[in-house]
């Protein structure tokens, strides 16, 4: 993983972004002759490409979270005196929890490990109703033939 760029090398890479939307903008201009709609179209897309660079690059900054379920949390979140800036990423816990896992498995027995399965596939198979999918449709199918055998 690479080290975080520090603010100011940041900053320059945006202004120097900034200037190639902007300067791409005056060369369209100079090398299509599209008239007014076409130069205001093009001022207005330089302007949201700009605006769009600058606010993700501040709701990084400020470790504003687009993820979260509602505006309320990313309000609370934002003008918390603890929140944490750069919140590492939750995919980089998995690995620890890998190593648990393998470590748990390489302490159980065959037996253990087995019984473990066999409890998670019921556990999937059912999944969290009485009767399995599989069973469902069993039992279905068993009642479709019995009506149509018990019908003259």
């Amino acid at each position: 993983m690479q080290p975080p760029m520090p603010l100011l090398k940041k900053l320059a890479l945006n202004v120097i972004v900034t200037v190639v939307i902007w300067l791409s903008l005056v060369a369209a201009m100079w090398l299509v002759d599209g008239g007014e709609i076409v130069r205001i179209g093009g001022a207005i897309l330089a302007l949201i490409s700009t605006m769009t660079l600058w606010v993700m690059w501040a709701m990084v900054e400020l470790g504003i979270d687009m993820d979260s379920s509602s505006s309320a949390n990313r309000l609370a979140a934002a003008n918390s005196p603890a929140r944490v800036y750069h919140e590492k990423p939750k995919r980089d816990s998995g690995e620890a929890e890998d190593a648990r896992v393998s470590l748990l498995l390489a302490m159980l027995t065959p037996d253990e490990r087995d019984s473990i399965r066999s409890r998670l596939v019921d556990d999937l198979s059912t999944d969290g109703e009485s009767l399995s999918l599989a069973d469902l449709i069993a039992q279905q199918e068993q009642d479709s033939r019995d009506a149509g055998h018990s019908a003259p």
